[in-house]
């Protein structure tokens, strides 16, 4: 999972992300998803060739940002500078960026892990989980349960435990049983209706519904022509 700090017209722009294994047999491409209204520098959600290269020479990506349960003993994290747009969703608000890194380097500094998924499975399971950086702070897992279809997107009415918060939006969303990534944060449904809108603050008790992206459409058009793709950890390689 990744912190970002984007390029914006205020100046940053706070976001999260996740690493993603591909169906292309590059176990390791630094693929990175997240939300992409990061990328849109003046909010006027629509986004230029031009915000998408300043986005992508601009933008910082923290690995490993992590503490205690008690927010003692921050870890440092492992700083990637830049990224390649490889692929835009607007209409549901997800982007695919190459980090500018090289993977053994990211590897060696990062620690990471490649979240994978499955297209044939169940979109919306009982339980799931956001992992993320709100407040551009240190690594959150939120949960939530019975996740429903919204005009597409998957909605959680509200969270079971954590929190969402500026710095939230791109988060992935998991399904908690498999482990598989199904969504990814857009913000939250005003009143119940209308479309998402992008952000969240909240906590969990609280009841405004939350809309994540749906994962699948996006996987296999951009991603794979595999229905599956596994999770990759490098670091479980030789173990």
């Amino acid at each position: 999972m990744a912190k970002i700090r984007a390029p914006s017209i205020e100046g940053t722009a706070a976001g999260s992300g996740v690493l993603i294994n591909n169906g292309f047999g590059i176990d390791g491409a630094p693929y990175l998803l997240t939300a992409t209204h990061l990328i849109d520098f003046d909010h006027n959600e629509f986004i230029t060739d031009a915000e998408a290269s300043h986005f992508g020479s601009h933008a910082e990506f923290f690995f490993g940002l992590d503490a205690d349960c008690d927010g003692q003993n921050v870890v440092e994290p492992y700083v990637v500078q830049g990224a390649i747009v490889l692929a835009l969703d607007e209409s549901f608000d997800m982007a695919l960026l190459q980090l500018d890194v090289a993977t053994a380097d990211l590897v060696a500094h990062g620690n990471p892990y490649f979240a994978g998924w499955d297209l044939t499975a169940e979109l919306l399971p009982l339980y799931v989980h956001a992992i993320h950086h709100p407040c551009c702070d240190t690594k959150m897992i939120s949960g939530g349960e019975s996740p429903t279809d919204y005009n597409g997107y998957i909605r959680l009415d509200g969270l079971t435990c954590g929190g969402l918060q500026d710095g939230s939006s791109g988060a992935p969303l998991f399904n908690t049983a498999t482990g598989d990534l199904i969504g990814i944060l857009k913000g939250t449904v005003l009143d119940g209706v209308g479309p998402p809108v992008v952000g969240a603050d909240l906590c969990a008790g609280e009841n405004p519904d939350i809309a994540f992206s749906p994962f699948n459409d996006f996987a296999s058009q951009f991603l794979s022509a595999l229905d599956a793709v596994p999770p990759y950890d490098p670091g479980s390689e030789g173990s």
